[in-house]
């Protein structure tokens, strides 16, 4: 779509998207949830429980459930370090396309695109599903597009079909003009970038620092994406990727909020004695102040009973009369113990709501390991995985999107197309779960490829945050001869079942492997150099014994 001067005058007076409004209280309250922050909106009185004052009372001790939310999200954070994957360019000049990679693979940010959809990206699925991701264009000599994210409360207006941009309005923010600070706009559409501002009724154009109103820049497109693809059917907007347990974490935190209340009141015992006259003014409540004249007590201020206690006081009773006369220590004084049961009974409340809404987001729930010296935790991956599949699938097909968008921006017709596939290897358990479960499949005897593949799966676990690692290992595991075998196993097995020349191979890949080795060689080199330190050595006899 292109405005012209009325259209973009009605638009800056009167934003056409009535939902703006309803789109800007989401990402406050969303964002309070995901970063925390000030939570009182969401903390509502409890009609026929409590009063005003109560109620602002849990206001002011109430906190954001942003610690469960991150740990509730922390496993999505795997679609971004999972292997595997694939990148296709389609572009005809080469000089064009090393453009291109260097540009995704070091943003302005300096982070590479990938990081930039985990920090950025995101947390705007969560916090701000009708923000931008829009792509700023710098032209220079080479021309530079790259990413930035657009927040719901910095747009004026936008209008959406098809899943695009009919034009984009920014709050570019305010200025001195002539005398006065007025607020400036960015409009965007299919033919230009251009500033303007309302000088009473009337629209003027604005001229940046370099003196420029507006770049035409002709692309036919306005290169904005929206951050969700969670369609709100109601609105037609986007909801966030946490919207099916929004009521679920109203509810948490409203329910953290009495239990802290409750805290509050009930945590500390209460003090009691039996009273005693005071010391000073025997009880009289007055003591002599001068001759004849008297005047109230200091110390009980009136009272006539001791109020207040120092550690070194003591209380001084009578001796008993006679054996009928009640002993009264060590009853004197104590403690009042108070209610506590609740207090339990809210936080396995707490917990249950916890349990809910993993199940809701993971369609599973992690269970604690029920082993005494285990710390780990297991999780059904089956269902898991499917999560991460969907959400990967998302991902991938948004950064495609930026990617396309970033290529037409710099190259326009030069540019033929992108494909992006996300790895979808998650590492849904740790390492030691993993390796448990391969030490069993050995003690079972299953089949090798189990074993390969239960074997390369701990490796994905252990070096998850270590690609350098993970590769050097992968590439000794595919070389190592009798993987599966230790050199005690083989040792009862017989030259006949595995051959002189693989106990040769085993015993000597020990040695090897501590040598000098540049992994960062092909697998098939690698081999082949593996290979050629084996052939120098003497070669062993069935009773492992030099020839």
């Amino acid at each position: 779509m292109i405005l012209d001067t009325d259209s973009i005058h009605e638009i800056i007076k009167t934003p056409r998207n009535k939902n703006l409004g309803d789109y800007k209280s989401d990402f406050t309250r969303l964002d309070v949830y995901y970063n925390g922050g000030d939570i009182t909106s969401e903390i509502e009185k409890i009609t026929n429980f409590e009063n005003e004052s109560q109620k602002k009372l849990r206001q002011k001790i109430a906190r954001s459930p942003k610690d469960f939310i991150h740990r509730l999200l922390n496993q999505f954070t795997k679609v971004f370090s999972a292997k595997g994957g694939s990148s296709t360019l389609d572009i005809e000049i080469d000089s064009n396309k090393k453009d291109l990679i260097e540009i995704i693979s070091k943003l302005p940010e300096g982070i590479s695109l990938n990081k930039w959809m985990q920090d950025y990206w995101f947390e705007a699925y969560v916090t701000d599903p009708n923000g931008l991701i829009f792509i700023e264009a710098e032209e220079n000599e080479t021309p530079v597009s790259y990413p930035t994210y657009k927040s719901i409360n910095v747009i004026h207006d936008y209008t959406v079909k098809w899943g695009k941009l009919d034009y984009l309005v920014l709050k570019h923010g305010k200025f001195s003009i002539g005398k006065k600070q007025l607020d400036v706009f960015r409009v965007v559409d299919d033919e230009k970038d251009a500033l303007y501002y309302l000088e009473g009724d009337n629209l003027k154009e604005f001229e940046n620092e370099d003196n420029q109103h507006a770049l035409f820049h002709n692309k036919g497109f306005v290169p904005a994406i929206l951050v969700s693809d969670i369609i709100d059917k109601k609105t037609g907007g986007r909801k966030s990727f946490i919207n099916k347990i929004e009521d679920l974490l109203k509810e948490y935190v409203r329910e953290c909020s009495v239990l802290s209340i409750f805290k509050f009141l009930h945590a500390y015992p209460k003090y009691w004695q039996y009273v005693s006259k005071c010391t000073r003014c025997e009880g009289s409540g007055k003591i002599k102040d001068g001759e004849g004249d008297h005047k109230t007590c200091p110390s009980c201020a009136g009272k006539k009973f001791n109020l207040k206690l120092d550690v070194s006081d003591g209380i001084m009773l009578p001796l008993p009369k006679n054996k009928e006369t009640p002993i009264l220590a060590p009853n004197v004084a104590g403690f009042a113990a108070p209610p506590i049961e609740a207090w339990g009974k809210m936080e396995e409340s707490l917990d249950k709501l916890e349990k809910k809404m993993e199940f809701t987001i993971l369609n599973t729930y992690s269970e604690a390991e029920k082993s005494e010296t285990a710390t780990g935790r297991f999780i059904d991956t089956q269902p898991l995985n499917t999560q991460l599949h969907n959400f990967s699938v998302t991902e991938e097909t948004i950064k495609e999107r930026v990617v396309d968008y970033i290529a037409k921006w710099m190259f326009g017709n030069e540019y033929g197309s992108v494909s992006i596939k996300n790895g979808k290897r998650f590492v849904c358990e740790n390492p030691d779960v993993i390796w448990e479960k391969y030490t069993k499949a050995k003690e079972s005897k299953a089949p090798i490829t189990t074993l390969d593949y239960l074997y390369k799966q701990y490796l994905l676990s252990e070096y998850q945050n270590d690609t350098q690692m993970y590769e050097q290992k992968l590439k000794e595991f595919k070389i190592e001869p009798l993987v599966h075998f230790t050199l005690q196993e083989l040792d009862a097995l017989t030259s006949n079942q595995v051959g002189v020349d693989k106990i040769s191979e085993k015993l000597y890949f020990s040695e090897w492997i501590v040598t000098k080795i540049d992994w960062t060689k092909d697998i098939e080199v690698l081999k082949k150099e593996f290979q050629k330190f084996v052939e120098s050595k003497p070669k062993k006899n069935e009773n492992n014994s030099e020839d």
